[in-house]
């Protein structure tokens, strides 16, 4: 398999890419390409890895499919520590404008919150976050509620 990434400063941070090719491992294990909710889903356990934000980036994409979320949302029901590793890295998240996630509401914060949406569940509120983090990331696009 061949992954191809961009080195555009404005694509992806040089830094990021360096870590990445120090440690390829997180895009390995992603599997870069694998369209699977549950990967794009496991995305947070690579939160303290440079990698983090480059993944995000690279699971915008499979948001162009409508089911995709809903898909991403059964899978997080499937795994609810996943889920609960999302609420923590989102409540400890301490850099604006992003998307936030409380309870079941999520947004997006700029010094106020816009944006919100209520789901019916936590795993239905994570599957956003994680839409409104990659367009965001990858596309500097703020997805409405």
């Amino acid at each position: 398999m061949t992954i191809s990434i961009s080195t555009r400063r404005d694509v992806v941070n040089p830094d990021v890419l360096q870590a990445v090719y120090d440690d390829p491992r997180p895009l390995q294990d992603f599997g870069a390409v694998a369209a699977s909710p549950a990967r794009v889903a496991s995305i947070v356990e690579y939160r303290s890895q440079p990698a983090f934000v480059l993944l995000l980036k690279l699971a915008d994409r499979y948001f162009a499919d409508p089911g995709f979320q809903d898909a991403l949302a059964r899978s997080l029901r499937e795994n609810p520590a996943v889920v609960r590793s999302w609420e923590i890295w989102s409540a400890e998240k301490r850099w604006a404008p992003s998307a936030y996630l409380d309870g079941t509401e999520v947004g997006w914060f700029d010094g106020a919150r816009r944006n919100i949406r209520v789901h019916p569940d936590r795993a239905a509120a994570v599957a956003d976050l994680i839409r409104r983090l990659a367009a965001w990331l990858s596309r500097r696009e703020v997805v409405d509620a």
